[in-house]
């Protein structure tokens, strides 16, 4: 789970960016364009003091940013400070849940940003040798460090990144990071990394990151952008591009996308989770792309797919509609457009799969052999059982599956969890309510008793 929290991460920072842009430079173009941004923010400064008067002390525009760090700082000057105590005061940040609360995060990043751009080079590089001890700042998050380090001294920070054995991800750090205030430069530097004939591992961040920023700047420019990224770098990039384009684009965007759709170069997937984004953030957008489509499969697993993506805002009423149609164009095949989609589904919206099955036809119903699997798609839920019993039709073969997945709970050979007193006590209540017959209620609890029996006595 490591790997989708970076862009995040860096998509952050970028933020801070913009309030402190310029205030040193660096080699290898990144710091050509702080030095500008700052000129700029300086020249902007004087003219606001004048307009102020003698009243505002001619006070530069970073004149409140001063006052964070000299609040965080205690009155100190971040060059009166150690590599030990700019560490203590950056690990709030470093070990932030990601969870946290976002005006407190933002603020947090604020200050981390601002002491980065003021402590001496030497100190920095202290730091950043602290974060990497692997003990206080998961690995992940110490990148994020070096990703501030190495706007400010482009060229040293790439000499030291190749003598580390993560290289590749440090590298990746800090071109996501130049993405987020110079993408021309970052996409000319992740082009000849591309080239090196290097291993690629790690440079997802970076496309991740260079590809939001080109889809800021119109749909031209990010298809020009993708059309010179290898393959396996393309199709999340496409999937995500519309949080970032403007609106007016989307309608350009939209036909190029069904164009190169047409022409085999795009994934149905592809497709389905693009929509699947937009059913959010551009609706209507994405029901004129749905009513374009063909019934059959390929439709149904469009609907489907927006279904799963409405199920997480609550919307019922289009969810059932959607289903209804999926199952439609289906038509003879039910249970395998519901089997094939099994997994997906399940761990994205159990309940949306609970619905599904229940507009299966008779005849089709599902049995204890279509289901044997599905266990293993609840994340780590050992009661997920108690749900894929559920969509099995015939009640014997309900309390038959139940049975042989509490026999096989904590067999290694199985590539199974172990349980522990807390699932069986969960188990147990849910059992209640699984619709079991008498006696197939008294079967299961047999099963269930055995085996917290047998795995908890170990």
């Amino acid at each position: 789970m490591k790997a989708p929290l970076l862009p995040i991460a860096t998509a952050v920072l970028g933020i801070a960016v913009g309030f402190i842009g310029g205030k040193s430079g660096g080699a290898g173009g990144a710091g050509d364009t702080a030095s500008k941004d700052g000129q700029e923010q300086n020249e902007s400064g004087k003219r606001q003091g004048s307009s102020r008067g003698a009243g505002s002390g001619g006070q530069r525009s970073d004149s409140s940013a001063d006052a964070v760090l000299s609040n965080l700082l205690k009155g100190r000057a971040a060059s009166e400070i150690t590599a030990e105590e700019a560490y203590q005061l950056m690990l709030p940040q470093l070990n932030m849940d990601w969870n946290a609360d976002p005006l407190q995060s933002a603020r947090m990043n604020y200050q981390f940003q601002l002491l980065m751009s003021k402590l001496p080079l030497p100190v920095l590089e202290e730091v950043l040798v602290l974060s990497r001890d692997g003990k206080s700042v998961p690995p992940y998050r110490a990148s994020m460090l070096f990703g501030a380090y190495a706007t400010r001294n482009w060229e040293k920070a790439m000499a030291w990144a190749e003598t580390q054995p993560d290289a590749p991800v440090l590298r990746s750090a800090a071109l996501s990071r130049l993405a987020t205030t110079d993408p021309a430069r970052a996409a000319e530097l992740y082009q000849k990394d591309l080239m090196s004939g290097e291993s690629r591992s790690g440079m997802w961040d970076t496309s991740y990151t260079l590809g939001s920023a080109y889809a800021k700047q119109g749909q031209a420019e990010f298809f020009k952008f993708i059309d010179g990224l290898p393959s396996g770098s393309v199709s999340n990039l496409l999937s995500n591009a519309a949080r970032n384009l403007p609106k007016e684009d989307i309608p350009a965007f939209l036909a190029e996308m069904q164009k190169r759709s047409a022409e085999g170069k795009v994934e149905s997937w592809t497709m389905n989770n693009l929509m699947s984004n937009m059913a959010t953030t551009h609706p209507e957008e994405a029901r004129k792309w749905l009513d374009s489509l063909e019934p059959g499969t390929k439709r149904a697993e469009a609907e489907l797919s927006l279904a799963n993506s409405l199920a997480r805002q609550g919307k019922s009423t289009e969810i059932t509609a959607l289903l209804k149609s999926a199952m439609e164009g289906a038509a003879g095949k039910e249970k395998e457009f519901v089997r094939e989609r099994a997994a997906n589904t399940l761990m994205q919206n159990p309940a949306v799969m609970a619905e599904l099955v229940a507009m299966l036809p008779a005849g089709q119903e599902l049995t204890k052999e279509d289901v044997k699997h599905w266990g293993n798609y609840g994340y780590g839920r050992t009661d997920a059982i108690v749900d894929v019993a559920g969509y099995i039709h015939s009640q014997d073969e309900k309390a038959a599956y139940l049975i042989e997945s509490l026999n096989g709970m904590g067999e290694n050979s199985r590539g199974n969890r172990k349980p522990n007193a807390k699932d069986f006590e969960i188990l147990e209540h849910r059992l209640q309510k699984a619709g079991l017959t008498p006696e197939g209620m008294t079967q299961v609890r047999t099963a269930l008793q055995g085996a917290r029996d047998k795995i908890l006595a170990k």
